[in-house]
């Protein structure tokens, strides 16, 4: 298990942020794709499926220190990744693909609201307004319930999202 994070403001540690260790970061990896391949050998995913990533961006070199990995390493795990997302809501019914250009894998939490005060800012947090993220993406996913669990008949995707130019949406088998 490795130390928290502590979060600082000035010299007063304001709070920490428990992280995975490299070792159980590179433990769970395994488990995780072969949880993907058994889903995409299956096949049959027939409920709505809603999947909201930050676009691929360049290796994050703190990141694959991190986990211990190689960029080549890191390069496979995340083509794996992005084929699989994309393989997801195309064998939903139906599947979106929500994906927010300037995210990254933390913009999708509270971090963003506190990165600045984190020397970790500028490798978890894109430069999507903390703000508008958090707003679109509980907008989004609020849409989402209501309109396949309660039933409501609404716009999906909304339309803020589908005009908002730092974001793109795919929707397949939405009939």
């Amino acid at each position: 298990q490795s130390k928290p994070i502590q979060i600082k403001k000035g010299d007063e540690i304001i709070g920490s942020l428990n992280v995975a260790s490299p070792k159980e970061v590179r433990d769970l990896m395994p488990r995780l794709m072969k949880w993907t391949d058994d889903a995409l050998e299956k096949g049959d995913l027939d409920k709505p499926f809603l999947f909201m990533k930050a676009a691929r961006e360049p290796v994050n070199k703190v990141a694959i220190g991190f986990m211990g990995i190689t960029e080549e390493e890191y390069n496979v795990m995340m083509d794996r990744f992005f084929n699989a997302s994309a393989a997801f809501p195309e064998m939903c019914s139906p599947g979106y693909m929500v994906t927010f250009e300037q995210m990254r894998h933390f913009n999708f939490s509270d971090f963003p609201f506190i990165a600045h005060l984190s020397a970790l800012r500028n490798f978890v947090v894109g430069d999507f307004d903390p703000k508008e993220g958090g707003q679109l993406i509980n907008e989004l996913t609020l849409t989402f319930f209501n309109k396949h669990l309660k039933g409501e008949n609404v716009a999906m995707p909304p339309k803020t999202i589908e005009d908002h130019p730092l974001v793109s949406v795919t929707v397949h088998n939405s009939n």
